[in-house]
């Protein structure tokens, strides 16, 4: 089910005023701004309507037709892709076809292009974006808002699995055919299931024991990212490299004629019963590896999803959107887009500039050097059969041919009175021909960019490890331009996420998040919670790849050098058995981590109420009857006896001079420095006891500073407790 604009109608000012009443109450896993079935016939029976329904189809048809050398181009590099070095395009089956030899010819295939394709999509997703959201202004209004918008995307990537299930696939196409899309759109159909379990658990516990008398309501829509072929997508002008600027672009997609009933049967009627096609009217699976045949079969029902931009038809003056389906209207927003964000919902991944729209694969560039390749292990093959088993002259009637097969040791008769056969004479092989191979893989490796290292190899014999690092670098450099049309993608995935957030999040939605310091959170938000907090910021080069072995080496000699200590030497690693052994060592600073995440989300009343309580005790003190000194009012947070006081004020040290505690209420930010101010003291105190021998020196216990860590004093903090 496609979205729909809040405000878009199709009715205009000269629509019967009967049809401008409220349409009936729809169900709520349908967009609250769709048409019902009869307002959506109304205008495609009417001028504008058959107009548009035409226009669609039109545009299709051209745009399709445009493109056909395009499409040659991909078949033929996923051809190379796949191993299938012998295809050409024929005509008459309006396919790629492999070209046939004689038996006796051999067609050899010493596939190096995957290898190089699959280097190249390991090398553009082997690193995740480091992404942030900028505040409108420094309001704290909207710095929470942008915190929240940040919170918002880390959910999203991590929930949708957005690196494997949308970019890793998409990369493949832009690798392969030069292009990949990612759409980003709002799926009223299915159910958010975190935020519906949520609530139901919310639910039980303001109400306990009613648990199966509680009926759980189902929170629709989601967003979600979707990969798009390129051979799905068509565009209006192929000579503008820009989406953002393509005045339309058009979406097809093939589904069954039963999913497509059931996301379409409160707009169509009972009895409809569109045309089938085959999956092939849009891709060759057969191209793909399918042998089966099942993607050709006319089971399928052809939908057109247009996007238009202001002007792009006269019906549509403002723009909008339209879903077809043979030539019955399905969805229809024709007075703006269906997203307030304006755009069309799709991101471009980029190959090799063409000044085009379309780009091209580096698959293109090897395609002669690969079938030269070819070409030349057959000849060698066919030079090595005709030297170990060579043809031979023979006086006509002096064997029987018949008897002459490859069984080792056979005796073959010789009429006698005829000379015995003789070989043919081979000539041997140039020595230009037998070094050609190794001539033309350097050919591809430059061609690709992908020499030795970029394999794991050594160049040379005793290279440094500055002349690998910056020969790995220089073959990196050929990708500059695809990991920077990558950020784009990845920014421009993000911004349309939070923008539909914003539009359509009207309750509030459950989102987890793994903190700065790998503390677990969870909160509910709305989308006017994230508001302005939709400018999303990509840090560049950031999807670069990064050498392992070089980023350990680096950050082991800092820790020997002591610019950084044991611990954050570890946690930079990212590698899995250290993480395990890191995760045993730093309990004391999750601890430290899971305090911080109660004391900031402490209520603001109760807050408040702390706050005055603290007064009242200042005011009246209670004085100890045992040693007549005052006592001190009892913390909201107090410390334990087995907290390592050294880790807790290095962790809510940096709490407190983040911008997340900057942005809390005065009251909760005054529990949060009591806190700190209480393991101060508590640390002093324990200090002192082992200064004046009263308490065994422990490496483990918590007056024992950590070998390199340093007490972190908040600024603005007095140093006396």
């Amino acid at each position: 089910m496609q979205p729909q604009d809040p405000i878009s109608t199709i009715l205009d000012s000269q629509t019967n005023e009967s049809f401008k009443k409220e349409p009936a109450p729809k169900p709520q896993n349908v967009d609250p701004a769709q048409l019902s079935l009869k307002e959506i016939r109304r205008f495609a029976e009417s001028p504008e309507g058959l107009s548009l329904i035409e226009f669609v189809e039109k545009s299709f048809n051209s745009a399709k037709n445009a493109r056909l050398s395009y499409e040659r181009k991909w078949y033929k590099c996923l051809d190379m892709y796949r191993g299938e070095h012998y295809s050409q395009w024929q005509p008459q089956q309006k396919r790629m076809a492999r070209v046939v030899a004689p038996q006796w010819d051999r067609q050899p295939v010493i596939n190096k292009i995957r290898p190089i394709i699959r280097t190249e999509v390991a090398k553009t997703t082997s690193q995740e974006p480091n992404a942030s959201v900028a505040p409108a202004t420094n309001d704290e209004e909207d710095v929470q808002m942008a915190q929240a918008g940040e919170a918002a995307w880390r959910h999203q990537y991590a929930e949708s699995q957005f690196h494997t299930e949308t970019l890793q696939p998409a990369e493949f196409w832009r690798a392969t055919t030069g292009n990949g899309f990612i759409k980003t759109y709002m799926d009223f159909t299915e159910v958010d299931k975190i935020t519906t379990n949520a609530m139901a658990r919310q639910m039980a516990e303001q109400y306990p024991g009613a648990e199966a008398f509680i009926q759980k309501k189902e929170v629709y829509g989601v967003i979600k990212h979707e990969m798009v072929t390129p051979f799905h997508l068509y565009v209006s002008n192929l000579e503008e490299p820009s989406l953002r600027k393509q005045p339309w672009v058009i979406h097809v997609q093939t589904k069954t004629l039963e999913v497509a009933r059931r996301q379409f049967k409160d707009f169509v009627e009972e009895d409809w019963a569109p045309t089938t096609v085959s999956t092939a009217s849009i891709i060759d699976v057969s191209r793909l590896g399918d042998r089966s045949g099942k993607g050709q079969e006319s089971t399928q029902v052809l939908i057109k999803e247009m996007w238009l931009k202001p002007g792009a038809h006269r019906s549509m003056p403002k723009g909008g959107m339209v879903t077809i389906v043979d030539d019955t209207i399905v969805y229809l927003s024709q007075k703006g887009n269906p997203y307030e964000h304006g755009e069309h919902p799709f991101a471009h991944l980029t190959g090799i500039s063409t000044g085009l729209f379309y780009r091209e694969s580096v698959i293109v560039d090897l395609i002669s050097p690969q079938q030269e390749l070819n070409l030349t292990f057959a000849q060698i093959i066919k030079a090595k059969n005709l030297a170990s088993k060579p043809q031979m002259f023979f006086v006509a009637g002096s064997v029987d041919t018949r008897r002459i097969v490859s069984k080792p040791g056979l005796y073959i008769e010789v009429i006698q009175g005829f000379d015995f056969p003789k070989p043919v004479p081979v000539t041997d092989m140039p020595g230009y021909v037998q070094s050609f191979p190794a001539q033309m893989s350097q050919a591809m490796e430059d061609i690709s960019g992908q020499h030795d290292v970029s394999r794991g190899e050594s160049p040379t014999s005793g290279a440094s490890a500055t002349m690998i690092a910056y020969l790995g670098e220089r073959d990196d450099s050929y990708l500059s331009e695809v990991f920077k049309g990558l950020e784009v993608v990845y920014q421009t995935c993000a911004r349309q996420f939070l923008a539909l957030a914003v539009q359509y999040w009207d309750e509030p939605r459950m989102i987890k998040v793994v903190g700065e310091e790998a503390g677990q959170d969870a909160r509910m938000l709305k989308g006017a919670d994230i508001g302005s907090g939709t400018d999303i910021r990509i840090e560049a080069g950031s999807s670069l790849p990064v050498s392992k072995a070089a980023r350990i080496a680096l950050l082991t000699e800092w820790m020997k050098l002591g610019f950084i200590t044991v611990e954050q030497g570890m946690k930079a690693l990212q590698m899995g058995m250290v993480n395990q052994l890191l995760n045993t060592i730093k309990q004391d600073e999750a601890q430290a981590q899971r305090e911080n995440v109660r004391m900031k989300e402490t209520s603001p009343v109760d807050a408040e109420m702390h706050s005055v309580q603290q007064q009242m005790n200042q005011m009246q003190p209670q004085i100890d009857p045992m040693t007549g000194a005052p006592v001190p009012p009892p913390a909201m947070f107090p410390t334990n006896e087995f907290d390592n006081h050294v880790k807790h004020l290095e962790v809510h040290g940096r709490f407190l001079k983040s911008q997340a505690y900057e942005s809390l209420e005065p009251a909760i930010q005054q529990i949060l420095l009591e806190h700190w101010r209480e393991h101060k003291q508590k640390m002093a105190q324990e200090m002192q006891m082992q200064a004046l021998g009263g308490m065994p020196a422990d490496p483990n216990s918590a007056g024992s500073p950590e070998p390199g860590a340093q007490e972190s004093t908040p600024a603005g903090v007095p140093d006396t407790a």
